[in-house]
């Protein structure tokens, strides 16, 4: 078993926007590069599918965690939005993906924020049906991809920052009904 950790970038109005991810490779024989193209095929199309083109995913970066000798990889990307943007949009503004595992309590919750939302998807402050609906297939096919009997060779979980072997295998992904806010200032943590 090896940790691995995935960073999506991409820029939103000029400003850097970064997920960061802990995939568990089993039987460690995915490679990084292999991982990364995984990523880009269906990881990030199923995440722009439902946000704003505004948003373009430009990188992914791997990285073994947990010890072992493979190299770093970073795959340069091209990937936008499919919803409409405005200029309006608000850039600190995100839908929030939860990830839940079997483990109770903080230690067994993460999270993802997904720039690019439109102000026209919520409903007095959380969001529309509608935008809850639409996520719900991008969801699942992540879900029947990266959780436990997925099709992909990777599984999705929540590791550690102090201890990245910590990992804990994701059971669900849901869309937070309130819409979230994304720290800006805050490049690069959790990396």
């Amino acid at each position: 078993m090896s940790v691995m950790r995935v960073i999506t970038s991409g820029f939103f109005f000029g400003q850097t926007c970064q997920n960061v991810l802990h995939f568990n490779n089993p039987d460690g024989l995915t490679t990084p590069a292999d991982i990364a193209t995984d990523i880009k095929n269906n990881w990030l199309v199923q995440i722009s599918a439902m946000s704003s083109g505004n948003i373009v995913w430009n990188n992914i970066s791997v990285r073994r965690v947990d010890g072992g000798t493979e190299a770093p990889y970073n795959l340069a990307v091209s990937i936008a939005g499919a919803q409409s943007g405005s200029a309006q949009q608000l850039t600190f503004l995100a839908y929030v993906i939860r990830i839940r595992t079997a483990v109770v309590g903080r230690r067994g919750r993460g999270r993802i924020y997904v720039p690019g939302p439109n102000l026209n998807l919520t409903n007095l402050g959380v969001w529309a049906s509608s935008t809850i609906t639409g996520w719900q297939t991008p969801l699942n096919n992540l879900a029947a991809r990266y959780l436990a009997g997925g099709t992909s060779s990777i599984r999705l979980g929540v590791a550690s920052h102090t201890d990245p072997s910590d990992w804990k295998a994701a059971t669900q992904l849901l869309l937070a009904s309130i819409p979230g806010i994304q720290r800006r200032r805050n490049i690069g943590v959790g990396v």
